[in-house]
C-alpha cells in the first residue's frame, strides 16, 4: 500500500472519501497550520498530526501526498515532498514557476486535481471529442472554474488556449485566443458576491466545441459542471444527450468520484507532464491579460 499524507484540512477534508475507496492508499498523516479543529480531526480519525513539512516528510516518510492549500504556500510544501521522493497530487490553481520547478523532478509524479474535469459529464465530454480536430471552441466560465475549463479542453482536444487578448465587460472578461489553432472565445462571468461559496454564479463551466466534418458542422457541448452533455449531428437539429444532467441528490458522488479518478491517476505510471504544465501556462497567460486591464492579478479561486 502507498503511504498517503493530507495536506491542508479544509477543502482537503473531501478526500477523505475518496481515499477509502482506493485500496492502494493508506493514510499515515494529516497535516495543516495547527488549528484546534484540525487537531480535532486528527484524533477523531487516530492519525499523527504535524504542522511542519520537514517532520512529516522525517516522521511519516509519504509516498504520495495530497496538497491542498492555496497557491502561495503550496511551492514551500510541493518541491520538499517531490525532493523527498514523494509524489504529489496538488489541488488547483498552481502557479506557473511551481509547474515548472515539478516538471524537472524526473523520478517522481506530480499533477493537478482541476477536479470539475474529472466529473462523469466532463469525462464524457472529453471521450466524445477525442480524436477530432477542433473548428471553433466557445466556453463560459467563473473565476473559480477557469481552470478546469483548461484542464478539460486539453483533455478533449490535446491543447490548450493561446490567449491573444481580454476584454474587460460588466464586471467579467472576454479573453480571445486559438486552441490547436482553431478560434476560441472565454467568457469569465463576474461573481455577485465577496465570497465566493459557489452558490453565486451564473454558469459552472460550459463548453462547447464544434467540427467540421464532412462540410458539415457539429457540436459537442458540456451545458455546465455536472451535465448535461449535447451532441449535435448537424447545427441546431438532431440534438441528441449523450449525459444526462446529475441529480441534485447524486452531486457528492459525483464529486467523490472526481477526486477518486485523480487519485488512481496518481498510481498510473504514466506521466502527464505536458498537460500539467500547459494548462498551467495558459492560466498564468489569461491572468497576466486580466491583470493588463485591471492592474491586480487575481487568484482568490483557490480551494
Amino acid at each position: 500500500m502507498k503511504r498517503t499524507a493530507l495536506i491542508g484540512l479544509g477543502y482537503g477534508l473531501t478526500y477523505l472519501p475518496a481515499i477509502e475507496r482506493v485500496p492502494e492508499l493508506s493514510l499515515v498523516a494529516l497535516m495543516s497550520r495547527g488549528s484546534r479543529r484540525s487537531r480535532g480531526v486528527a484524533r477523531a480519525l487516530g492519525l499523527p498530526y504535524r504542522t511542519s513539512i520537514e517532520e512529516l516528510i522525517e516522521t511519516d516518510r509519504p509516498k504520495l501526498a495530497i496538497v491542498a492549500v492555496p497557491p502561495d504556500d503550496a511551492e514551500d510544501i510541493v518541491l520538499p515532498l517531490l525532493a523527498s521522493g514523494c509524489d504529489v497530487l496538488c489541488e488547483f490553481p498552481i502557479d506557473l514557476e511551481l509547474a515548472r520547478a515539478a516538471k524537472k523532478k524526473r523520478k517522481t509524479r506530480f499533477d493537478v486535481n482541476a477536479h470539475f474535469s474529472l466529473l462523469p459529464a466532463a469525462m464524457t465530454f472529453v471521450r466524445a471529442c477525442r480524436r477530432r480536430v477542433p473548428s471553433i471552441v466557445d466556453v463560459v466560465c467563473h473565476e473559480r472554474t477557469l481552470y478546469p475549463c483548461l484542464d478539460t479542453i486539453h483533455r478533449a482536444v490535446g491543447a490548450t488556449l493561446v490567449p491573444r487578448a481580454a476584454t474587460k465587460t460588466n464586471g467579467g472578461f472576454v479573453i480571445a485566443g486559438t486552441i490547436a489553432k482553431a478560434p476560441a472565445t472565454i467568457r469569465v462571468t463576474p461573481l455577485l458576491r465577496e465570497i465566493d461559496d459557489g452558490r453565486d454564479v451564473f454558469f459552472g463551466q460550459r463548453i462547447s466545441v464544434g467540427f467540421l466534418e464532412k462540410s458539415r458542422g457539429r457540436s459537442i457541448t458540456l451545458v455546465d459542471s455536472f451535465g448535461p452533455v449535447l451532441a449535435s449531428r448537424e447545427v441546431l437539429v438532431d440534438l441528441e444527450v449523450i449525459h444526462p444532467p446529475t441529480r441534485l441528490a447524486h452531486i457528492e458522488r459525483d464529486r467523490v468520484a472526481a477526486n477518486e479518478a485523480a487519485l488512481r491517476g496518481m498510481l498510473r505510471r504514466e506521466r502527464d507532464d505536458a498537460r500539467t504544465f500547459e494548462v498551467a501556462e495558459a492560466y498564468s497567460a489569461v491572468l497576466d491579460r486580466i491583470a493588463s486591464k485591471t492592474g491586480r492579478r487575481d487568484r482568490s479561486n483557490h480551494r
